[in-house]
């Protein structure tokens, strides 16, 4: 295998590149070889035996670990896919590498290319020949895993990475190495992977002296995390936060914090106490729908009686009619037919249907308006103001957070949108959606399509104003292809509210069984 640059003494070569010496040659006089062997034992951080490596980047890898300017004299000899593998340095470099080797993390990354997308390829390397080893006592890779705030700096990541790299080594995170986390199908997730060799905060290298909890958001708001900016971009001033969420068990060991929030042991929080409190009020159920759900048990229940009542005196009348001889018997009173059920049941004007037609859906009004003295006269109490726009698509131009900054100049309360074309398996948009709505006072739900060609999809947005006032909403119904959405709302003065965001398709059948399927989740009130 040819080496990458001439050795020395092979200057008059007429501008080629010198082979490898032979055996024969005396190739200790000027230079000294070592062995490298290629990591794959930990999935996180090394790459698939697929990848291939490159000499050219092995060797940029190796001079960046030994802070060499020069490559003069140096050989690579490393396969494509190679495990096992020989670099030669000159005589002046290789106490260097010798110091390297006797550290406690002699490992050096190489960059790959996987599918398009940046990764690393871990080589150790050591004596010529010598197999891989583990030194006793040797201190493991130091990692911890962050993800950013606001997704809208994913659109630059090769900046957020240098920018994150940059900002850890300003609050004493040592030789940070931040490499982006990648799904299936080389999808990148909103995370980063960081590994470090050591802390160095105010002089102190312990891993206890350094403060972890400022890494990462606190719900108390006493920290933001960490804190970046990418001044080669249209938003030059902005300060983007990027936040922990997970330690290595090497450094929760050594530093004795907590997995939650990173504060010491000692330290008497009340993050978990907090995250406890958010955690029941997110899996909270509210009354209304419980008192819903009882509603609806008790309406079946009725209907049923109602229904057993009808058969019963049905069998009585065709039994009256078929004996013409026995004398006609007084018809049963409501008690008698009753009596094996335990109680009273409803008036008879659940009638069964089999069939839903246009008729009898118009036949009489759905909503039935009372005034109610209490709530004040038509045009007092409260005020909500509902909204309901089809945008055609919320990726392109930025169309989503251009309409939801509309609504908000104009204190939009509740905000029905349609045809927003976000798949189901893009968690991309549909995290940096919900963001977008966050920032902008907006709590949002939404209901994506089921394929991606498939044009639809609804959402509904309620202010977070309205929500700090004391009004819940919770989630009612999702379709399977969104094409409706229902949330319930549950207003103080105003009682229960149901908000709807429906994208009907445009074929005539399809539309028609769309809405009768509706119609069982739309009950007309009594």
């Amino acid at each position: 295998m040819s080496p990458l640059y001439p050795q020395p003494g092979s200057i008059g070569t007429k501008g080629k590149l010198a082979r490898k010496p032979s055996k024969t040659t005396t190739h200790s006089v000027y230079s000294q070889v070592y062995g490298t062997t290629r990591l794959f034992g930990n999935k996180d951080l090394d790459a698939p035996r697929e990848v291939p490596a490159s000499q050219e980047e092995f060797l940029a890898g190796l001079m960046a670990e030994l802070d060499l300017d020069n490559p003069d004299g140096i050989t690579v000899a490393v396969g494509p896919f190679s495990t096992k593998g020989t670099f030669a340095v000159p005589i002046a470099i290789a106490p260097k590498v010798d110091e390297f080797i006797q550290g406690d993390h002699p490992i050096i990354h190489v960059l790959a290319n996987l599918q398009g997308n940046a990764i690393y390829i871990r080589y150790e390397i050591g004596e010529k020949g010598e197999s891989q080893r583990t030194k006793q006592g040797a201190q493991r890779a130091l990692w911890f895993d962050i993800r950013l705030r606001d997704t809208d700096a994913l659109a630059w990541s090769i900046a957020t990475i240098k920018a994150l790299e940059t900002s850890l080594a300003e609050v004493g995170i040592v030789n940070p190495k931040v490499r982006q986390k990648t799904g299936k199908h080389g999808y990148k997730k909103n995370e980063f992977h960081v590994t470090f060799s050591g802390t160095d905060h105010r002089g102190n290298g312990a891993l206890h002296s350094f403060p972890w909890w400022q890494l990462r958001h606190q719900l108390d708001g006493s920290c933001e995390g960490i804190a970046f900016s990418l001044p080669r971009t249209p938003y030059p001033t902005k300060v983007w936060h990027a936040t922990a969420y997970m330690l290595s068990d090497e450094i929760r060991s050594m530093a004795d914090v907590k997995p939650f929030c990173f504060h010491p042991n000692q330290y008497h929080c009340t993050c978990a106490l907090a995250e406890a409190k958010r955690r029941e009020q997110a899996t909270y159920i509210p009354k209304a729908k419980r008192q819903n759900k009882e509603e609806s048990i008790n309406f079946f229940k009725s209907r049923a009686a109602t229904l057993s009542i009808y058969k019963k005196a049905s069998q009585n009348t065709s039994s009256q009619a078929s004996s013409s001889t026995e004398p006609l018997t007084t018809e049963p009173t409501l008690e008698e037919l009753t009596a094996d059920i335990g109680k009273k049941p409803p008036p008879c004007f659940f009638t069964k249907r089999t069939r839903l037609t246009k008729k009898q859906c118009f036949r009489k009004p759905r909503i039935n308006i009372i005034f109610d003295a209490s709530l004040g006269f038509p045009g007092e109490g409260p005020t909500i103001t509902f909204v309901s726009a089809n945008i055609r698509g919320s990726i392109t131009a930025n169309k989503f957070y251009k309409t939801v900054a509309t609504m908000k100049n104009e204190k939009i309360d509740v905000i029905a949108l349609q045809e927003l074309n976000v798949h189901r398996k893009d968690r991309h948009t549909i995290d940096a959606h919900k963001n977008t709505a966050q920032t902008l006072g907006y709590k949002l739900f939404l209901a994506p399509t089921a394929t991606p060609t498939q044009i639809g999809g609804t959402a509904i947005l309620i202010s977070q104003t309205l929500l700090d006032d004391g009004t819940i909403a919770s989630l009612s119904h999702i379709h399977p292809k969104g094409n409706s959405i229902h949330v319930k709302l549950t207003i103080p003065v105003i009682g229960l509210l149901d908000a709807w965001s429906i994208y009907a398709p445009a074929d005539s059948n399809l539309r028609r069984d769309f809405f009768l399927r509706m119609a069982a989740f739309v009950k007309p009130k009594k």
